[in-house]
């Protein structure tokens, strides 16, 4: 397996992180977009078990996360997310420029393929969602989400201490210890972001019948961080045939990185490898 790093330049002309694995035989590509306040060096056992069934896995660290430019976990407009992701496939082609290519994105990254696929109409093999940041779980008080629409108007820079409560990401304690630990995670949350995405959000679910591509579509049964339902609702909005919706009971938010993570990444593979012999 061929690994190799480099920097791309993205939207605005901020240097973004981004990472290959190249399968010694590749069936196909995955593109992978990670969440919030998170990296993409975070997941390099999903990596190993793609390579391993042939699929080549491309990666970026969004603006303002892990190794890329950018103010930390903030964002001026959402589209610059997917602007950025426009400049990354053109660059994944240039070393996989045929066959099936496919995206997958957990949380904030599944929040920006749907928004990609919404709005661009490209020409992937197909999407997976991991927990897909479609609605926020908890209910933001009405004082707080006005403040933070006032904020992200008058001063959209700000940051402030991130309210995240690392053991909800996983049942496993090794895993959010070794978050707490990580300097490349941000520990933050920005006001603008927090609008852009709440806006994104409303997108998703406005415009979910004119989705075109297959789907595996993900979520963990007992995520206090995304909203299940709001997922379970994308799915249906969305409708059967080519899509699949797996609603995984009893797991937190990072289903790839919970206890029984082999349920979800063995149904990726299963599902990615079912399309690739029906292409």
């Amino acid at each position: 397996m061929l690994h190799a790093e480099k920097y791309i330049q993205g939207s605005g002309g901020l240097r973004l992180f981004t990472h290959r694995h190249e399968a010694d035989a590749p069936k196909g590509a995955v593109a992978i977009l990670h969440g919030y306040c998170e990296h993409s060096l975070r997941y390099g056992h999903v990596i190993e078990k793609l390579c391993g069934a042939g699929l080549s896995c491309y990666l970026l660290d969004h603006r303002g996360h892990g190794k890329s430019e950018g103010q930390r976990a903030a964002v001026l407009r959402f589209e610059e997310y997917l602007e950025d992701l426009d400049l990354f496939l053109q660059d994944v082609r240039g070393f996989y420029p045929a066959g099936p290519l496919f995206l997958l994105g957990h949380s904030m990254g599944g929040l920006i393929a749907v928004n990609y696929v919404l709005t661009r109409k490209p020409a992937l093999a197909g999407v997976v969602l991991s927990s897909p940041y479609l609605g926020l779980k908890a209910a933001v008080p009405a004082w707080k989400e006005a403040l933070g629409k006032f904020m992200s108007r008058v001063w959209p820079s700000l940051s402030l201490k991130s309210e995240l409560d690392p053991h909800l990401l996983s049942h496993d304690e090794r895993v959010v210890q070794e978050y707490i630990a990580d300097p490349t995670v941000s520990k933050i949350a920005n006001a603008r972001w927090f609008t852009e995405s709440t806006a994104a959000q409303e997108f998703c679910l406005d415009q979910a019948s004119r989705w075109t591509l297959p789907a595996l579509i993900m979520h963990g049964g007992d995520d206090r961080i995304a909203d299940p339902q709001k997922t379970r609702r994308f799915a249906e909005l969305i409708g059967g045939g080519e899509s699949k919706f797996a609603m995984l009971d009893g797991l937190y938010h990072e289903i790839f990185n919970e206890h029984g993570r082999e349920k979800p990444i063995q149904l990726a593979l299963d599902w990615l490898g079912g399309r690739l012999t029906e292409g």
